[in-house]
């Protein structure tokens, strides 16, 4: 007993706050219409002083000013005042004349004041007071009538509910309207009816309260009818919608405390359905609102309660199902009837309809157990809604119109999910609900609604990419888990290929439409991404590549001719990740045999070539050759090195050739990418080169002599780079700052490649003279012209690197005596005669090639400053001295005073050809020293026979270089000076 009266007490607080809270709002709203009154009666002329009623307003201003239409109206009228006189106008007459204009006094309304404490304090005597006063004097009731009811049975209890619930309800028929009392007296009559129908629920079940009395299932619930009925009607009468509301839902606690079974889900359908046809003054959104969410909640309590029932048997499911549909969809009905329809959109009608059509549709999910039973209700809930939809609009009520075909695509959707059962395909099943919604896109294109259209549109592309990631998570699964069979395989693609071509079709259909969408671009990019994924992806491995192109062929032959939104973007896309799902799994089943590899490769190659060929934006053409152009580097790779290891790189130099030639004749924009793939394989070769061409030690069988495979390599890379530096390019190529910053250093791949054949190539023996060769080529004027000035700073580095060679040669090579070449002093003389032709060319044509390099790259213009300013210090003298320091410790000391006389004369010799003094003051050191060391060291030899040679030698030599001297005296004194 006392858990209901607490029950009771907790209804009459809740009872007491809404009240209240809709008394602040009707007090706010009236205060709110009386300063608006205000406002406007003080924008009214005021009355003139001597029109009539002028003394009376002054006098009695205690009274309300009212408008004059107002006093007029409700002024009587008195026998003193004439009836025949006409009425007075409520504003003077216009007179021809101008009148001041006169401002209309502004009130200003009354703002309100804080509260005071007087005003806290008639708050709470006025309300906390009574409804308090109500809990505590029913607090104490309750606890006489527990000590009373506990000396007495079950039936005595229940009266003595039932006579507190009269005596609750007694104030409220009472006591008339005007009284102060009156909302207390409702609040206890609400009570009344709570705490009598719980006594009626106890009187029958919930023995756990005491109040048990009725053993037979039928007189008991005919009791518990009769509390749900008197709770109803107090609903009918209640003052508010709250009030109404709660009344309703009071209803259904009794029966979620009760045991569950398909008697109270009846019994709670009946109450909910007669709750919702109660009928008040005022509109009824909120209690209806109310009264469907609280069936929503006793549905969601009694399905789980109720589980092994509804396991057991399916007549319980279905009329669990029947409840749903009676009171959601009968509801959902109802707002489309005439008296039940609202013509504008408010939130609430908007609210309480969509709850109607979801609880149908969660039973409609939920309840049934077969699949096919779930399908049929869902299509045909669908079906009614689109009708009813369609009624909404032959009506012009718009909202409800959308709402209700939102509602069918919704539904709709649900009925193909639930084929999952079914078809156990993933993909195919996404792909059913994607030509649903292309459906309901094309419903909203005919209805001609924007905001119905721009949802399908949406549903249509999310669905889609749905549909995409369907198949890619389908094909994940399948290489991870399972072995698919081919034909599986080919259904899947078959899927996502047959949704990305009616994909493009739809797109070409919106376009010749000319549909308004939003991002109309974004099917075409998603029928790009189906086609790859179904091709590419899903499809068997051995057919991908020919199956990508012929359907990507097609969808880009379509998208070429149509030029439907996106559809080409969308195909650039699809031939973008054929290629890159491809390269990788080619070079995973490397080697390949030639046939197997042509059959992957040339599928590709063509896909890429007819994506180049497409037209559209530069930046698909663009992609299309570096696919083709990556596609070609890979294939040399897979073709070429199971044969040699060597013979990428060779290939991919060849293609960077082919690129040149072909960017030569090409527009700007081609000439550019063609470039720019040019240097790629350059870049390739290179790397090639360093990794695997240099390291190598092949060699080319020519029977007695057998190079090396890096030879002709280097040979070839060697023309390359002369045909990039004569190469005359078209228009298209010469326009590019690219080609304009790059083709000059075409020279210096000319040198680095010849640097690289020497040093790789020559033996450590003959490397002097070929470097000393090399540097007397570079020095040539013709050769200068052809390429640059700066040529003559490279060879001055290859002649100082002939130096250093000369010098490593012969300290660190031994002597071969079966052979005369292969001495490294008969080699180091003819290295010492090619630096000494070096030195008569350069002194000749080397100073304005090296002024005209002083202008170029940071380093070399150092360089050739430096060397240009003063040759002998940087050129002549580092050649003389290491020619002695060799002569020194290679070649017999004995000999070595002769051999220094003979290098001083080679200088003074020098010094007459060339006419510089320098030389000759160094050759006349040079023999001064010769002499010197003849004298104190030749002296003492052991040897007279070797002691006569050199003296005999040196004097010859110094005979000669006087004869030399008078015969070209004239060179000599002509000469230039240092």
């Amino acid at each position: 007993m006392s858990v209901l009266l607490l029950l009771l007490a907790i209804v009459l607080i809740g009872l007491w706050l809404h009240s209240n809270s809709l008394q602040r709002g009707q007090l706010k709203t009236l205060e709110r219409r009386l300063r608006q009154l205000e406002a406007r009666l003080g924008v009214l002329p005021p009355t003139p002083a001597g029109r009539p009623g002028s003394e009376r307003h002054e006098a009695d201003t205690s009274t309300p000013v009212l408008p004059a239409a107002v006093a007029v109206e409700a002024a009587p009228v008195s026998p003193e005042s004439p009836a025949a006189s006409p009425p007075q106008p409520l504003l003077p007459p216009r007179t021809p004349s101008r009148l001041p204009p006169t401002t209309a006094p502004r009130t200003v309304p009354p703002r309100p004041g804080p509260r005071t404490p007087g005003k806290l304090e008639r708050l709470l005597v006025e309300n906390w007071t009574g409804i308090l006063g109500v809990v505590v004097v029913v607090a104490g009731v309750t606890f006489i009538v527990v000590n009373v009811g506990l000396q007495l049975g079950g039936f005595e209890r229940f009266l003595i509910a039932v006579a507190m619930a009269a005596a609750l309800a007694a104030p409220s028929l009472l006591l008339g309207r005007p009284s102060p009392w009156r909302e207390l007296s409702l609040w206890m009559r609400s009570g009344g009816g709570a705490l009598l129908l719980f006594a009626c629920a106890a009187s029958g079940s919930l023995p756990e309260l005491g109040l048990r009395w009725i053993e037979a299932p039928g007189p008991a619930v005919l009791l518990l009818a009769v509390g749900m009925a008197v709770n109803l009607a107090l609903a009918r009468v209640a003052p508010s919608q709250s009030v109404a509301s709660l009344h309703v839902v009071v209803n259904l606690v009794p029966l979620l405390i009760a045991s569950q079974n398909p008697f109270s889900l009846a019994l709670a359908t009946l109450v909910t359905v007669a709750g919702l046809a109660v009928t008040l003054p005022q509109r009824r959104e909120h209690h209806q609102l109310v009264v469907t969410w609280a069936y929503a909640a006793f549905q969601l309590w009694w399905l789980p309660a109720s589980g092994a029932l509804l396991a057991a048997a399916d007549p319980e499911r279905s009329f669990a199902l029947i409840g749903a549909l009676v009171v959601f969809g009968g509801g959902a009905l109802w707002q489309h009837h005439p008296r039940g329809r609202t013509p504008e959109l408010r939130p609430l009608p908007l609210l309480l309809l969509l709850s109607r059509w979801g609880g149908v549709g969660l039973a409609l999910l939920v309840t049934p157990s077969q699949p096919a039973t779930r399908i049929i209700g869902l299509a045909l809930a669908a079906t009614l809604a689109y009708g009813l939809g369609k009624g909404a609009g032959q009506a012009r009520v718009r909202w409800l119109r959308r709402c209700d075909l939102l509602v069918a695509q919704i539904l709709a959707m649900a009925a193909v999910l639930s084929l999952q059962p079914l078809v156990v395909n993933g993909p195919l099943l996404v792909a059913c609900l994607w030509l649903e919604t292309v459906l309901f896109l094309g419903l909203a294109v005919s209805e001609n609604d924007a905001v119905l259209r721009r949802m399908g549109w949406a549903a249509v592309n999310l669905v889609a990419v749905a549909l995409v990631f369907t198949g890619l998570i389908t094909a994940a699964i399948d290489a991870l888990t399972t072995s698919p069979t081919a034909l599986e395989q080919g259904q899947n693609a078959a899927v996502l290929i047959g949704a990305g071509l009616l994909a493009a079709l739809l797109q070409l259909l919106l376009q010749r439409r000319a549909v308004s969408l939003p991002w109309p671009a974004a099917l075409g990019w998603i029928s790009g991404l189906l086609v790859a994924v179904g091709t590419s992806i899903s499809a068997p491995a051995p057919w991908r590549e020919t199956l990508a192109l012929v359907v990507m062929g097609a969808l880009l032959l379509l998208a070429r001719r149509q030029r439907p939104p996106g559809l080409l973007g969308g195909c650039g896309l699809a031939i973008l990740m054929a290629h890159l799902i491809s390269w990788p799994l080619l070079l995973l089943r490397a080697p390949w045999s030639l046939a197997p590899l042509l059959s992957q490769l040339l599928p590709l190659a063509a896909l890429s070539m007819l994506l180049a060929g497409a037209g559209g934006r530069p930046a698909l053409r663009a992609t299309g050759l570096h696919l083709f152009g990556v596609t070609a580097a890979l294939g040399g790779v897979l073709a070429l090195a199971p044969i040699s290891e060597l013979l990428p790189g060779v290939a991919w130099l060849a293609l960077a050739a082919l690129a040149l030639e072909l960017a030569r004749r090409q527009p700007r924009a081609a000439a550019l990418q063609l470039l720019v793939m040019a240097f790629g394989y350059l870049a390739l070769f290179l790397t090639a080169y360093l990794l695997v061409i240099l390291p190598s030690p092949e060699l080319i069988d020519l029977g007695s002599w057998s190079p090396s495979a890096r030879l002709p390599i280097q040979l070839f890379a060697l023309a390359v780079a002369l045909r990039g530096w004569f190469l005359r390019p078209g228009a298209g190529l010469a326009a590019l700052p690219l080609w304009r910053g790059v083709q000059p250093l075409a020279l210096e791949a000319v040198v680095l490649v010849s640097v690289l054949a020497v040093s790789v190539e020559v033996g450590p023996l003959w490397r002097p003279v070929a470097w000393s060769l090399l540097a007397v080529l570079l020095v040539i004027p013709k050769l200068q012209r052809l390429f640059a000035p700066r040529l003559a700073v490279y060879a001055v580095l290859v002649y100082w690197r002939g130096i250093l060679g000369l010098l490593a040669m012969l300290e660190t090579l031994t002597p071969a005596p079966e052979r005369l070449l292969g001495q490294p002093q008969a080699v180091g003389v003819l290295a010492i005669a090619l630096e000494v032709l070096f030195i008569l060319l350069a002194h000749k044509t080397l100073e304005a090639p090296l002024r005209a390099a002083s202008q170029g790259l940071p380093l070399l213009s150092w360089i050739a400053r430096r060397v240009a300013a003063a040759p002998n210090r940087w050129l002549y003298d580092p050649m003389f001295v290491a020619v002695a320091w060799s002569l020194a410790f290679r070649y017999d000391r004995a000999l070595l005073t002769l051999l220094w006389a003979l290098l001083a004369f080679v200088i003074y010799l020098l010094s007459a050809v060339l006419r510089d003094q320098q030389f000759r003051w160094l050759a006349l050191l040079g023999l001064g020293a010769c002499l010197v060391r003849l004298v104190a060291v030749d002296m003492a030899q052991a040897d007279l026979g070797l002691r006569g040679v050199v003296f005999i030698g040196v004097g010859l030599l110094m005979l000669a270089m006087n004869a030399i001297y008078n015969r070209f005296r004239a060179r000599f004194d002509s000469g230039r000076r240092g």
